[in-house]
């Protein structure tokens, strides 16, 4: 799944992913 390698890569990069990212993500 795509959604949940970005969010890895989030986190890798110190960012704090919120709902409102991943949301905006899918859009």
């Amino acid at each position: 799944e795509k959604l949940y390698e970005w969010i890895l890569k989030q986190h890798e990069e110190g960012s704090r992913v919120t709902a409102a990212d991943v949301i905006a993500y899918l859009q």
